[in-house]
């Protein structure tokens, strides 16, 4: 299987994401091995075409935020959810 990446930072994805982006990819045969959000493919001049579904993938985050009874820096973990889609569910704008 082909190693799915995102198309901004070029980092592969991990897990259970890695996982489901694969089996996608395998299921609707895509050639392209390029995942990114909707603003992602806006930002590189790319539209997503109309009707085209999108994946969810799941991204650890950390949030830091000053407590103001105590002063101190307060670190909350937590997961975020994307969306995102191939390549070739884009169209370049011309």
């Amino acid at each position: 299987m082909i190693e799915q990446k995102n198309i901004i930072s070029q980092n592969y994805y991990d897990g259970k994401n890695q996982l489901n982006l694969g089996f996608v990819s395998e299921q609707k045969r895509y050639k392209s091995n390029e995942w990114g959000t909707f603003l992602q493919w806006k930002n590189l001049n790319r539209m997503v075409q109309k009707g085209e579904k999108s994946e969810v993938i799941i991204k650890p985050v950390k949030n830091s935020k000053l407590n103001p009874k105590t002063g101190e820096k307060e670190t909350k973990r937590g997961m975020k959810r994307y969306r995102v889609f191939n390549k070739e569910q884009t169209k370049e704008i011309t």
